[in-house]
């Protein structure tokens, strides 16, 4: 029986993976801790597999898995589908590392029992050096058990942000083939959780691109957003109206904050292309789509991760009035705000 199995999706990481499997070496509870590693590698053409090879070699409970290329997705999936006898799960990105008290931080909540656990962010450059820290979410403490779980749904959804218990992916799965894969599942995953544990220490740290590379998106990353929402509400089904102020939130940070930065760095970006969004969330939530609970409460302040947040009910006025004519100006204005993720 396993306390925690952590799945690595892993493609021509040769220069990052060793750091990063350093980091699950060095933790502070690594001998207490009943750990298996799986590291899926999902066609790796450079020194990929031989660097798992040496570590599986000298750890027996690193395992290794290879598959024909087939995108993240299919390989996560791969990953849950090999997750047995474990209480718990998560993920790890190879590019990424933990701090040395990782596992000791999200102990406490395996120990409690919680369904869920959380734990803040550091944003680091490529050379590993702090940037950032991310508090998840500042107002935790002040939140009764319900109002916190619903808020955590709201979280940065990628998928290394949270350990869920093992039954909660029993039916679910990343979609395949599409960019925006943990949007599609992870808030939903999340809120099927009765209980949430968040530690607040700092314990992953995240490369971020500080090159500013969601300014230069090709036109799959920017479209492929609609079908990754339409898989969440999807997954929500007939629970989606309990949720709805919690959707409401996710379509309005990842569709009418998130879709509208990556248009303005999109240079073939049409007038139509903006009015799609504006369409979708009336469409989902009629005319008063742009009044949300979580705008007013200022939630968008610690997910998004730009000055463009300070600003954002003003934006969506902007756009409910019909105010298209100003994009090219608005693209000038954000092309010039920092945002280091």
């Amino acid at each position: 029986m396993y306390d925690l199995t952590v799945i690595l999706a892993i493609y021509n990481m040769q220069d990052h993976l060793a750091r990063c499997l350093d980091s699950v070496l060095a933790q502070t509870r690594l001998e207490t801790m009943r750990l298996r590693l799986l590291c899926i590698d999902d066609g790796s053409t450079d020194q990929t597999s031989k660097i798992l090879a040496e570590y599986s070699t000298r750890y027996p409970w690193i395992e290794v898995h290879h598959k024909e290329n087939g995108g993240v997705s299919s390989a996560r999936n791969l990953g849950l589908d090999l997750v047995e006898r474990s209480t718990y799960v998560t993920f790890l990105d190879p590019d990424d590392t933990w701090q040395p008290d990782y596992l000791e931080a999200v102990s406490r909540g395996m120990e409690a029992g919680k369904d869920t656990i959380f734990f803040n962010i550091n944003l680091v450059d490529a050379n590993g050096d702090l940037v950032k820290e991310l508090e998840v979410c500042p107002e935790y403490r002040n939140l009764d058990a319900e109002s916190a779980r619903r808020r955590m749904i709201l979280s940065k959804p990628a998928s290394w942000t949270r350990v869920h218990r093992t039954e909660l992916y029993e039916a679910n799965r990343f979609p395949v083939g599409r960019i925006y894969e943990d949007l599609a599942l992870m808030p939903y995953v999340t809120s099927q959780s009765a209980s949430i544990y968040y530690a607040p220490e700092y314990v992953y740290n995240y490369v971020i691109d500080v090159n500013n590379s969601i300014m230069n998106s090709s036109k799959s990353a920017i479209f492929d957003i609609y079908p990754a929402l339409g898989y969440l509400w999807e997954k929500f089904g007939d629970s989606a109206p309990a949720y709805r102020d919690e959707l409401q939130y996710l379509m309005l940070e990842h569709l009418g904050i998130g879709q509208t930065y990556r248009l303005l760095g999109y240079r073939q970006a049409t007038a139509a292309d903006y009015q799609r969004i504006i369409d979708t969330l009336r469409q989902c939530f009629g005319k008063r789509w742009r009044h949300n609970i979580y705008i007013r409460q200022g939630v968008q302040k610690t997910n998004v991760n730009s000055k463009l947040s300070l600003v954002i009910p003003q934006v969506f006025l902007a756009f409910d009035l019909g105010a298209l004519r100003i994009i090219p100006t608005l693209a000038t204005l954000i092309r010039k705000i920092p945002r280091s993720s």
